[in-house]
């Protein structure tokens, strides 16, 4: 029996059958033309353009492919209130809950008008009414329309399908490929100096791809308009993991599109063999038309994400590590300043993971993991090096315990938390601060995940993202020399280098990309900031890597704990892997010592021995580096300088026109703080993101009646709020108090919530809370 209802606006373009077939309500946009008449698609009637008829979608686009003026393109505008009230009270006959699924407010008023209708719908049925805003567009929207239409066909009510609708908009990409920018610019979608830039892409026939980044347009791409199918399947391939399943669907607008839309299926199907569940493809309307015009391919991604990992995914992983460490190397020598500087991290890592993606035996999972983590060990260098190795070799030895065909997601989460238990039994010495946290925090909240989240790629970008947090700010630093230079442990990043090519490999690098571009900005600054005194990097001493051949674990904890006793005035953080011993000694007597005891417990074989102090070559380039730090800064200064003793003195009158308002919005403040702190009334203050701008000696008041210690400005609003106002509000805190203030009363308090306008601009709210 079907409880809900889906609702979806016009941007969409959903087939008409399709539509009717899965009982989807379609909320229709205003489409006007020059002579201010309602565009219309009527099949087998006489098409007349000035009327706004058209026999078909084909015809339309014919239309517009004439266009020379911008008065000839149609206009498009959201319905009112009024008509969407009217349909969503329809598709709420019987009581029957209703789920709306949207274009980004930030597109369309339509998601506004529909909000609004659905409150009064509501209140007045009495049913249950989700509008979920899809942060998607045109083809992309197709998939959680049909996804949500095929759950309510099996019964499901609205809140499972809301919940399923946010939980699959995050796996749906939008690759829209627009060949003539004419349409945009007639239709002022195309502004000042950009306007210049389409004008000269449009003369040289150069076509972009634009994709939807939280629900704003931005573009990716631009190419030469015969490369668009190509670029369009390489940016599928960014987006999509490997051997990951997906599904396609591809809108395409006028007839020369429509071949393009032909050969791109045909080039998909090819290219994604084996994995694509579907294909399907539809022509847009004259709603979307009438913006991009009859040349613009969209092609929307719906990825299936990762329930389990074969071994061929698995050795992918290992191959984009292997090109991300190469790619860093620099960057993780420059920054090795613990336990020793001597810029070698980077090479150790390289090293350790270099060919474990080699020639791999893909027969199955327990022999492609095993041979990863022996070549691990096997290569292990330097403490970052034996650290990663032991990681992975906790990490494989989980999976040949439990000797899985593939790689579900509690198994995954499981191996990486024995991967970081044998990364800190690893260390005699373990500290935090260093790559060991990383591997904690990153192991710890991929298991808070688990209760919620099933694929793997989604559970690795959330602790990638936790595990970077965790290297930027340490919940514990023990490690002086980081705390006092401010710099990140070179190991740690590593790691996280490590995460990073997991995900690449799992199709998540553009979903973070802001994300990362944030922290390698943080990671270039500190990269050419760093500076150490001579007598830091000059320091005597030599780096071992020893193998003890035939030897047992418990004697290996016996030799260990032997080495440490040694009269060693450098602080070593032994580290054992295997049958490999790593450590820092300070001269060759020691190493001499250090080789005997070791050849008590069996035959020993001295792999490396490398100076601990950097080179002289080392520390020029390390001053030079420092240098061109300081060097990048001049600009930015130039730039301000010329900002304070050129606009502002030269051109002082912005400045005091501003100086001016700051004066009198100060006399108004300060005039009225004594009225707000008297004021029985708990006031909070906050902007269109929740932040709180203000608040009066009540409100302190109130806080501390909810067992908060005291109000910090610029938090989130909702931290302060009741839980029976907040149930009530469920993420309206800003649809809520626009015409008339919305108020709400729980056992002690009466809430009033009132919306701030700057003319026509929302730019906040007003909160008052009182006792009863």
């Amino acid at each position: 029996m079907r409880l809900t209802r889906i609702i979806v606006d016009q941007t969409s373009d959903l087939e008409e059958d399709f539509a009717k077939k899965l009982k989807i309500t379609v909320i229709p946009f205003n489409i006007i033309n020059k002579n201010e008449k309602l565009i219309r698609i009527i099949p087998s009637h006489k098409e007349d353009v000035e009327e706004g008829i058209f026999y078909s979608k084909e015809s339309f686009f014919r239309y517009m492919e004439k266009v020379k003026k911008k008065d000839d393109i149609p206009t498009t505008g959201a319905i009112s209130i009024e008509r969407c009230k009217k349909l969503v009270r329809e598709a709420s006959k019987g009581k029957k809950d209703v789920v709306c699924i949207l274009i980004p407010k930030e597109l369309s008023k339509v998601y506004e008008n529909v909000e609004r209708a659905a409150e009064l719908v509501s209140a007045e049925v009495g049913n249950n009414i989700k509008i979920i805003d899809s942060r998607q567009a045109f083809s992309a929207q197709y998939f959680p329309v049909k996804e949500a239409a095929e759950l309510a066909e099996e019964g499901k009510d609205a809140e499972t399908i809301a919940e399923h609708v946010r939980e699959i908009r995050k796996k749906i990409h939008l690759l829209a490929a627009v060949c003539s920018f004419r349409y945009l610019r007639k239709c002022g979608r195309v502004r000042k100096l950009k306007k210049i830039g389409s004008y000269i892409a449009d003369f040289l026939k150069f076509a972009s791809i634009i994709t939807l980044k939280d629900g704003i347009p931005e573009p990716l791409v631009t190419m030469p308009r015969a490369k668009v199918e190509d670029k369009i399947i390489v940016e599928m391939e960014k987006v999509s993991g490997w051997d990951e399943e997906i599904s396609v669907r591809i809108n395409y607008a006028g007839e020369n599109t429509r071949k393009r839309a032909i050969k791109l299926e045909g080039l998909i199907r090819k290219r994604f063999e084996g994995r694509l569940r579907d294909v399907t493809s539809s022509q847009t309307g004259p709603l979307v038309g009438s913006h991009t015009g009859p040349y613009t391919l969209s092609v929307a991604v719906r990825k299936y994400g990762y329930e389990e990992i074969s071994s061929f995914v698995l050795a992918k992983m290992f191959e984009r590590v292997t090109e991300k460490l190469r790619k860093n190397e620099s960057t993780l020598n420059r920054l090795n300043i613990y336990p020793a500087i001597d810029a070698d991290t980077g090479k150790n890592l390289s090293f350790t993971l270099g060919d474990v993606a080699k020639n791999l035996d893909l027969s199955s999972l327990k022999q492609t993991v095993k041979h990863i983590a022996a070549r691990a060990c096997e290569n292990g260098t330097g403490f970052s090096g034996t650290g990663m190795a032991a990681y992975l070799s906790g990490f494989a030895s989980y999976l040949l315990e439990n000797n899985t065909g593939k790689l579900n997601h509690e198994k995954f989460v499981r191996a990486m938390e024995e991967g970081t238990k044998s990364a800190y039994l690893s260390f005699r010495d373990p500290k935090e601060g260093t790559m060991l946290s990383t591997m904690r925090i990153s192991a710890r909240k991929a298991r808070e995940c688990l209760e919620k989240e099933k694929d793997i790629a989604e559970i690795l970008k959330i602790a990638y993202i936790a595990a970077v947090k965790e290297l930027i700010s340490p919940e514990i630093q023990e490690v002086p020399i980081l705390k006092r230079k401010g710099i990140v442990d070179a190991g740690g990043l590593g790691f996280i280098y490590t995460l990073e090519g997991w995900l690449s490999a799992l199709g998540k690098e553009r979903e973070i990309e802001d994300f990362i571009e944030e922290f390698r900005e943080k990671i270039r600054v500190q990269k050419f900031t760093l500076s150490y005194k001579i007598d830091e990097a000059k320091h005597p001493g030599f780096c071992l890597k020893i193998k003890v051949e035939r030897i047992e674990e418990k004697e290996m904890q016996d030799l260990a704990k032997e080495l440490e006793l040694l009269p060693n005035p450098i602080e070593s953080p032994l580290s054992t892997i295997g049958n490999i011993i790593h450590m820092h000694i300070y001269d060759e007597e020691l190493k001499r010592k250090v080789l005997e005891i070791c050849n008590k417990y069996g035959s020993t074989q001295l792999i490396k021995t490398s100076p601990l102090s950097l080179s002289e070559f080392g520390l020029i380039k390390n001053k030079i580096l420092t240098l061109i730090g300081k060097i990048q800064v001049i600009p930015k200064l130039v730039v301000w300088a010329l900002y304070w003793f050129g606009f502002r003195i030269i051109l002082p009158f912005r400045e005091i026109s501003l100086w001016k308002r700051s004066r009198d919005l100060m006399l108004i403040t300060r005039g009225l703080e004594d009225v707000a702190a008297s004021k029985k009334k708990a006031v909070f203050i906050f902007d269109r993101k929740g932040k709180i701008k203000y608040f009066n000696e009540a409100a302190r008041e109130y806080v501390r009646d909810l067992k908060i210690e005291e109000i910090k400005m610029r938090d989130n609003i909702i931290l302060y709020l009741h839980p029976g106002f907040l149930r009530e509000v469920e993420g309206r805190l800003f649809s809520l108090g626009k015409e008339k203030p919305f108020i709400f009363k729980s056992r002690r308090y009466l809430f009033e919530l009132k919306q701030l306008y700057n003319q026509n601009e929302h730019v906040g709210a007003k909160l008052e809370i009182g006792r009863k």
